[in-house]
């Protein structure tokens, strides 16, 4: 299946979840992780008329354990391919914090959606994960791309390392998400690559 959206019920994130869905094409499912006695399914006519599909999830916010152990069970269980979180309402800070920490446990990947009074900030679940990050040669290879270098070799020469070890160790960080290569084959650093290009 395609993409699912996942977002806390309450009015005001119901509402982010509409300019979400017109946001961008391919939203075919709503989950809305609603807390425990709160009132729903207020989307439910408006989704049905864009032919999306909507579920809610209730947990008991209170009840962190709980609340992202049902979660990433939902998250494990279900045949969509790709997430949207939209973690932008302040009415339950806590299903936030909550569906963004199962996604984190389980490692599956989705995009981040966090709307603010100055605009929306988006980055991925891969982005706050740190792999097996070796100092010092891939921070060099970080704070190479981030000066310019965006070839293997380029990199291999500046930083006075074996053509071998820079290859194994560029697509080391392209799988673990720290770079990616473009079309044209050039590298570049992905915004985790960017945080760790600074970091060191």
């Amino acid at each position: 299946m395609g993409t699912l959206l996942i977002s806390p019920a309450g009015r005001e994130s119901e509402k982010l979840v509409l300019k979400s869905i017109w946001k961008r094409k391919g939203i075919e499912g709503v989950l809305l992780v609603r807390p425990k006695g709160t009132e729903g399914g207020h989307l439910l006519p408006l989704l049905k008329e864009m032919e999306i599909g909507y579920q809610e999830l209730e947990v008991n916010p209170l009840d962190f354990v709980d609340s992202v152990s049902s979660i990433a069970k939902y998250i494990m269980s279900t045949s969509y391919s790709w997430f949207v979180l939209s973690l932008s309402s302040a009415e339950d800070n806590l299903v936030n914090y909550e569906i963004l920490t199962a996604f984190l446990l389980v490692g599956v990947d989705a995009e981040i959606e966090v709307y603010s009074n100055n605009g929306v900030v988006t980055w991925r679940v891969k982005d706050m994960l740190k792999y097996q990050f070796d100092v010092p040669e891939d921070a060099e290879i970080l704070k190479g791309i981030k000066g310019g270098m965006n070839t293997v070799i380029e990199l291999s020469k500046s930083l006075n390392l074996p053509l071998a070890t820079t290859w194994r160790r560029v697509n080391k960080l392209i799988e673990l998400g720290y770079l990616e290569k473009e079309e044209n084959k050039k590298l570049r650093l992905t915004l985790k690559g960017e945080i760790f290009a600074r970091l060191y």
